[in-house]
């Protein structure tokens, strides 16, 4: 306490008297000035009572207080360009569950999805292309009559023989649901999204909503997303976890139960006939069906590995394959199956370095997009197209 107190004092300046015992202070004299300009240089403050700090920054003052430079832009181009020569290298396209939708044909037009548009061509004519505005365009279908093609806010409809489409609002669609033209009655059109049991009906008509109205839904008995098909009938058939089920929008519905030690359907395709379809199983079997009290198998045979896309062009069924001759090319052939001929081989070429670089699967589809009617078979999207002759496989000219 004694110590605390004496410290305390001292630190307070108090001079403590003489009687007490304490040494006499020496009588302090004034305080010398300092120049401003000598206490900066001695580090005290013009007071003299003590050290300053200069007002300026030093050199390492600014440094820490500036901004950090911005970080130098690392360039991908090398990494991006490995990784698309590998993909050249090695990548084999998918099979497709689902049929192209940037390609189709009505009649003797085909519709191709272009740049925020609809290119339509007449193949084997001097007619001049017609291409229809279409912001955000990204798929196309056909019935016999028109072709159907959906952006990002509309839906045009080019009827045959018509030189400007019909524009009205488009149908709800997710991005991997499907459009069908009703391929009996021409006022409406169906959807049918993934993983959905219903499937809906609108109305082809103009409107001053966003959406097209809503005219139909019809209850599906579950489905297999990819084994669904629009039968010339007007009817649909797709595939459930029991078989078949063959319904009509009026109503009537059949059910064709699947044996059990049958593989799985893949695909489902119209066949010439409205009673027949074509079904190719997962394990590449390619079967032909009559419908009826129950399915009577009329045909089958193996065509070897499952093709990229297949379609039909009356009994005739065209498969898209791509194969590596050598390591370093992906050659694209249209195999042509026709049940009581051989088989024809129509060559594609190769695929272009480019389409493997960013969403590779995508750019494949595009640049080979496969669609056929009773008159063509075209294969191509935007930027290329090739048409043949579906009875004869003579190509086709198909203009500017």
């Amino acid at each position: 306490m004694v110590l605390g107190a004496v410290g305390a004092a001292v630190g307070l300046g108090i001079v403590f008297d003489p009687d007490r015992g304490a040494r006499p202070e020496r009588a302090a004299g004034p305080p010398r000035a300092v120049a401003p300009s000598d206490a900066l240089a001695r580090g005290v403050s013009s007071s003299g009572v003590g050290p300053e700090r200069p007002f300026s920054l030093s050199p390492l003052g600014s440094q820490a207080l500036a901004e950090p430079p911005p970080p130098k832009p690392v360039d991908t181009a090398p990494a991006e360009s490995a990784i698309a020569d590998f993909r050249r290298r090695t990548l084999n396209p998918e099979p497709q569950r689902e049929p192209a939708s940037r390609i189709a044909v009505s009649g003797s037009r085909v519709g191709r999805i272009g740049s925020d548009a609809l290119v339509v061509l007449e193949p084997g004519t001097r007619n001049k292309s017609i291409s229809v505005n279409l912001p955000g365009a990204f798929a196309v279908t056909g019935a016999l009559g028109a072709l159907f093609a959906v952006g990002k806010d509309r839906l045009v409809v080019l009827d045959i023989g018509a030189q400007k489409p019909r524009v009205m609002p488009r149908p709800s669609l997710f991005p991997d649901s499907r459009l069908m033209p009703d391929l009996v009655d021409a006022t409406r059109i169906w959807v049918h999204h993934p993983r959905s049991h219903s499937l809906f009906g609108y109305g082809l008509e103009p409107s001053t909503s966003t959406l097209l109205p809503l005219v139909d839904t019809v209850a599906l008995s579950g489905s297999d997303d990819s084994c669904f098909v629009g039968l010339a009938d007007g009817s649909f058939l797709h595939f459930t976890e029991a078989g078949w089920e063959q319904l009509f929008v009026q109503g009537k519905r059949f059910d064709f139960p699947w044996p059990s030690n049958r593989a799985r359907p893949f695909r489902a395709l119209r066949a010439h006939r409205l009673d027949q379809v074509y079904v190719l199983g997962t394990d590449a079997e390619l079967e032909l069906y009559q419908l009826g009290p129950k399915l009577q198998r009329l045909w089958h045979r193996n065509v070897g590995p499952l093709p990229v896309d297949a379609v039909t062009s009356g009994d005739t069924v065209f498969l898209l394959r791509a194969e590596r001759s050598q390591p370093e090319e992906l050659t694209w052939k249209l195999q042509v199956v026709r049940r009581n001929r051989p088989d024809a081989v129509i060559p594609l070429g190769i695929s272009d370095a480019e389409v493997f670089e960013g969403d590779t699967q995508a750019r494949l589809l595009a640049q080979f997009g496969l669609a056929a009617s009773a008159r063509w078979v075209a294969v191509g999207a935007a930027g290329q197209l090739r048409v043949w002759n579906a009875k004869t496989l003579e190509p086709v000219d198909v203009g500017k």
